[in-house]
């Protein structure tokens, strides 16, 4: 090689290598910044998970006041819901929560007052946990009162829904003209959407009509109260 090809080859090796350096130095930073970004990503994956998890136990916690309280509702694992511990009975083709529309009246009024008491202070508590928890803004309820009948009237299936669909309005009627009881009233639209449903003679849960006396037991309502958990993102931005 001679010495003017030697001049021009170190100069230039010097210059690769310093480029060569300067590459594998954006590249180095580039991948530390890209590892510390999916690290950050990660670790806010990791917490929004933790805190949507602690929302979705807060809300099964909420519904546990029905379950301790075996007088008023009892669990059906079956069904994944909860029902009434006690039995109300609505005589045949009848609709009306009096006297005259509903066996044992006297012991079983006294249990739906208890019922509809106890309803609307788990429905206050819920409300005011909203207000205090700003992680549940997008927590409510869905409460459904859901009549049935039985098939001993003889009715068509029409009038079974409807009938079964005034028996579980008479309740809501009931609560609201002597408790004072309105889960429909606009300032529970934030917490609770309040339904009333008749399943006529159909539906899940029945009891098995295996004598008259026991297809009599259909003659009743149901209340269901079943959270709604929306975008709970939104709430922990």
């Amino acid at each position: 090689m001679s010495e003017g090809n030697e001049d021009f080859f170190w100069p230039s090796f010097t210059d690769l290598m310093t480029s060569l350096f300067f590459i594998v130095l954006v590249l180095y930073i580039l991948t530390v910044a890209l590892l510390k970004n999916s690290q950050f990503m990660m670790s806010q994956i990791f917490v929004a998970q933790e805190q949507q998890l602690r929302i979705i136990r807060t809300v099964e916690e909420n519904l546990e006041p029905l379950q301790r309280d075996s007088t008023t509702f009892i669990y059906d694992s079956e069904y994944k819901r909860y029902q009434l511990a006690f039995d109300v009975r609505f005589e045949i083709s009848r609709k009306d929560i009096t006297p005259s529309g509903i066996e044992s009246y006297g012991q079983t009024i006294v249990q739906i007052d208890k019922l509809g008491r106890k309803l609307e202070s788990l429905v206050n508590g819920l409300q005011r946990q909203k207000v205090q928890d700003s992680s549940l803004a997008n927590i409510s309820y869905l409460m459904v009162v859901s009549g049935s009948a039985s098939d001993l009237s003889g009715d068509d299936a029409y009038r079974n829904y409807l009938l079964s669909y005034e028996r579980a309005l008479a309740l809501h009627l009931y609560w609201k003209k002597n408790l004072g009881i309105d889960f429909d009233a606009p300032q529970y639209h934030d917490i609770i959407e309040f339904q009333i449903a008749g399943n006529g003679i159909g539906g899940v849960g029945r009891i098995p009509g295996v004598s008259l006396i026991e297809e009599k037991k259909n003659q009743r309502f149901l209340i269901n109260i079943i959270p709604k958990i929306g975008d709970v993102t939104k709430s922990l931005e």
